[in-house]
């Protein structure tokens, strides 16, 4: 508890302390320039949505769309890297979606099957920053069938 500078002649008001509003379960890492994403609504073959992928995890990823979407609702999202044998093909839910400029929104969305640890290192550049110093450094996963939900 923190104690407010406010003391009344009787008691002290005491405000409980903030709960940390970081509740991601994986470290956020910006996506490798190499790696390409699509975004459709799930159970479409709508246009694609995405403009840009701001960062992902096992769990998540954080993406620019032209249009709205909200939270709640289920997108398809397909992640390719020349890393990878083949595209990740996953679904996703929107968690948070927060309008931007023109009509856009920013958007973060759940993985309802999360990524492993090599996909994650195929698609974004690695937690301490290596895999962007020494690129050379960074090997391709093993062949796995694509990933359906």
């Amino acid at each position: 508890m923190i104690v407010s500078a406010f003391a009344h002649r009787r008691f002290l008001v005491r405000t409980p302390k903030r709960q940390s509003s970081n509740r991601r379960q994986a470290r956020r890492s910006p996506p490798r320039r190499a790696a390409q994403a699509t975004c459709v609504a799930a159970g479409t073959s709508g246009p694609n949505l995405l403009l840009s992928v701001l960062d992902l995890s096992q769990t998540g990823v954080r993406l620019v769309l032209k249009n709205p979407v909200a939270a709640g609702d289920v997108l398809e999202l397909t992640l390719e890297s020349a890393l990878l044998p083949q595209p990740l093909i996953l679904k996703a839910e929107t968690m948070w979606s927060l309008p931007i400029a023109d009509g856009r929104s920013c958007v973060g969305v759940r993985f309802l099957q999360p990524l492993t640890c090599p996909e994650v290192e195929s698609l974004a550049y690695s937690y301490a920053g290596a895999a962007w110093m020494f690129p050379s450094s960074a090997q391709p996963v093993g062949s796995s069938g694509k990933r359906h939900e």
